[in-house]
């Protein structure tokens, strides 16, 4: 049997450029549980639509949630990442191609990301086969931003996966895994990358998120898996937090209760970063060793010194939906159940078990999902 690891990094940056420090990682307390209580006659109002709202620029591509989502620029000008060989798209905003922009990509990409930052900038990253190695099973891809190359890795399992967001100088950070670690490349606004600096520790196969708050502060959140036919650590999360380039000693947030002996399995994971640096995080792992089809979904919160407290856990049978935090501190968690969308503390918000989006409009929590939104009020 394999036992999986996840490991969750979170980054500060304000600058580019840096070496990171060595990893130590320091212990969490063991999660708290939060019971969901549904609630379907409760304080959210739900309206129907047949469209997403455009999401309003800067947005990482954490944030988009997928790279094509349709984002805002400004000046009623809407953008998105267009087909498996990735090209920029100008869009309608409800998602109709108007015109594409070649963006250098040869073929089709197995990973793709969009983000957007300020004065309508943009950045595409994407990742590219390169050749079968002749050492097993590892191949290599090149980790691609905008037509250019920042790194070269060889995987054995997967293609690396990538995030990408803007800082408010306009720099872009790029964070991608290779086998045992998450790395990122710092490219200035000049286009010219800098070399890639190891976050921390992985596993064999990834997931990455990463969000930049308004203030400077950058979180890169990654879950991890060991692959092959044997299982051999538990799910971990992890947190890193630095600014200027100059990061801490990585934080274990939370371990795994049970093993995962799945030979194939995904955890997905969620990130917001407030304007002066609060961040809200959420992933998954399984509920019960014996019954791994039931996911635990959980969450952490970081305040403005990049530290994540103590885990909630949200359900013990779910699915990652989203989260949003604002600098005062007030936060949304939405997570799936096959009964539909749930916020905390249990509110029940639709019976529609569907991909959730969530913010805070006017101060007031929102959801978004396709088909519908809804709007909590007091």
């Amino acid at each position: 049997m394999r036992w999986i690891g996840i490991i969750i990094a979170a980054v500060a940056l304000v600058a580019c450029g840096g070496k990171a420090a060595p990893v130590k990682a320091t212990v969490t307390p063991t999660p708290t549980e939060i019971v969901a209580t549904p609630t379907p006659s409760g304080p959210w109002t739900v309206a129907p639509s047949d469209t997403r709202t455009p999401l309003r620029c800067p947005a990482s591509s954490a944030r988009a949630g997928w790279p094509s989502r349709v984002l805002a620029l400004g000046d009623d000008t809407y953008v998105k990442l267009w087909g498996r060989r990735p090209r920029l798209a100008t869009v309608d905003a409800r998602g109709h191609l108007l015109s594409q922009k070649e963006l250098g990509a040869k073929a089709p990409a197995d990973e793709r990301a969009l983000a957007c930052g300020r004065g309508g900038a943009t950045a595409a990253a994407w990742t590219e086969y390169v050749k079968p190695s002749t050492e097993g099973l590892d191949g290599d891809f090149r980790v691609v931003v905008d037509g250019r190359t920042v790194d070269t890795a060889k995987t054995p399992f997967s293609p690396p996966n990538l995030a990408v967001a803007f800082a408010p100088d306009g720099a872009v950070l790029v964070a991608y895994s290779v086998p045992k670690a998450v790395r990122a490349v710092l490219i200035p606004r000049d286009g010219k990358p800098g070399k890639p600096i190891e976050l921390g520790p992985a596993s064999d196969v990834s997931a990455v998120a990463a969000d930049i708050g308004s203030g400077g502060r950058a979180i890169v959140a990654w879950s991890t898996t060991d692959g092959g036919e044997e299982r051999n650590e538990h799910r971990r999360v992890y947190a890193v937090s630095g600014r200027a380039g100059r990061f801490g000693h990585a934080q274990r947030v939370d371990r795994a209760a049970h093993r995962n002996s799945m030979e194939f399995s995904t955890t997905q994971i969620r990130l917001a970063v407030a304007p002066n640096g609060r961040a809200l995080l959420m992933w998954s792992t399984i509920a019960n060793e014996d019954d791994q089809d039931r996911d635990t979904v959980r969450v952490a919160q970081a305040g403005t010194s990049g530290r994540f407290g103590k885990p909630r856990q949200l359900t013990d049978d779910g699915t990652v939906g989203d989260v949003a935090i604002r600098s005062n501190g007030d936060t949304l968690t939405v997570w799936r159940t096959p009964a539909g969308l749930f916020a905390a503390p249990g509110e029940q918000i639709t019976d529609k078990a569907t991909e959730p989006r969530a913010s805070f409009r006017d101060g007031k929590p929102y959801v978004e999902w396709r088909g519908g939104s809804a709007t909590r009020s007091g």
